[in-house]
């Protein structure tokens, strides 16, 4: 069952998941630089990807809000963690990253 929009933007707004978010962006954008830059859309895929490397914060910033509507994000269950305390989502670190791959092209304006 999906998520609420409010459910997903607590998410969003969570420092918590802004670190996991960070570290998936990261992990995507070196896959990305290997990937090479053999077609037009590869070197506008390579470039954002070392602009958000030198950015991880201000591009994790921008995406968060949006990013937790995704399908791998607002499929998953988002709860609230007392003893953390912070909102979580059962999302994996992979569909995170998977899920940014997946919209690489829209995040580098392909």
């Amino acid at each position: 069952m999906s998520n609420t929009a409010i459910q997903q933007q607590r998410l969003a707004a969570s420092a918590h998941f802004h670190e996991r978010v960070k570290g998936a962006l990261s992990n995507v954008a070196f896959q990305v630089i290997a990937q090479g830059r053999d077609t037009p859309d590869e070197i506008i895929r390579y470039n954002f990807a070392r602009t958000a490397l030198a950015n991880l914060d201000g591009v994790t910033n921008s995406t968060v809000g949006w990013l937790v509507g995704r399908t791998n994000l607002n499929g998953a269950n988002t709860t609230y963690n007392y003893d953390i305390p912070a909102v979580i989502t059962d999302a994996t670190d992979a569909a995170i990253e998977s899920q940014l791959m997946t919209d690489w092209d829209v995040l580098a304006g392909v």
